[in-house]
């Protein structure tokens, strides 16, 4: 019995170193199950991957987590790229504004012209006819003539020597333009006519001389007596102008 018992201790090691090791490798895999289980069970932080901004740029920025609002925030503030074709605008979007009468003048001049000699003039408080007559007489409705050996120039044969000044006070650089020559020379005779209380015969006589010098000339008297005739001979034009209907 007594060797028996110690012929059993090697096999008792064995056994025992067995049962350790088994135990040993149980407790490794569960260690790992856990381990597994916690890394799967922990929140994901936020990654970062590129994108591009409105304009096409790439940017980086973090993904958060999407919510039902955000997603509808984002969705309002998406610019959007629909593309629609012009629509040509119908007869019935479109009412006459205004219906207005203009009077203009039996002269040779285009009626876009005479317009702006009539407002030009009203807005100095000056009679339009009184322009007109001084066109005719200076240069007989010709725009383009250049009179006094060069000196004075176009419908009103103003000369640039003395009015340059002028000229770029109210932004006229070309003479001959028929309409920035209208503008220099009604802004001349507004001025000649403070000058002279208001007296046309003396403010027409300074604009033909240079100045008055106690006599009304003959130039002054020959443009009241046109301005006259003029007045005569005017006639109604209708213009319509027509906008978009409100």
């Amino acid at each position: 019995m007594f060797c028996l018992a110690l012929g059993c201790r090697p096999f008792l090691r064995e056994s025992v170193e067995k049962v350790v090791n088994k135990i040993l490798d149980v407790l490794i895999v569960a260690a790992a199950t856990v381990a597994v289980i916690v890394a799967i069970s922990e929140p994901k932080s936020p990654t970062e991957e590129p994108s591009k901004d409105a304009y096409g740029a790439t940017a980086t920025h973090t993904t958060p987590e999407k919510t039902e609002t955000t997603q509808v925030l984002q969705k309002a503030t998406r610019p959007t790229t629909t593309e629609t074709e012009p629509q040509e605008p119908t007869a019935e979007e479109f009412l006459p504004l205004e219906e207005k009468t203009i009077t203009l003048y039996d002269v040779p001049l285009a009626t876009d012209l005479q317009m702006h000699i009539i407002r030009t003039a009203e807005a100095y408080g000056i009679d339009p006819a009184i322009i007109f007559a001084i066109a005719y007489r200076e240069s007989t409705f010709n725009a383009s003539i250049i009179g006094d050996n060069g000196n004075s120039l176009g419908l009103m044969q103003v000369q640039p020597y003395w009015h340059g000044e002028r000229m770029a006070r109210l932004g006229c650089t070309d003479l001959l333009d028929p309409f920035q020559n209208v503008t220099v020379a009604v802004d001349y005779l507004a001025e000649l006519l403070g000058w002279y209380g208001g007296d046309l015969a003396k403010a027409l006589t300074a604009y033909n001389r240079g100045s008055y010098q106690g006599t009304i000339t003959e130039y002054a008297t020959a443009v009241l007596a046109i301005a006259e005739e003029l007045r005569g001979t005017t006639y109604e034009s209708t213009k319509h102008h027509f906008g978009p209907k409100s």
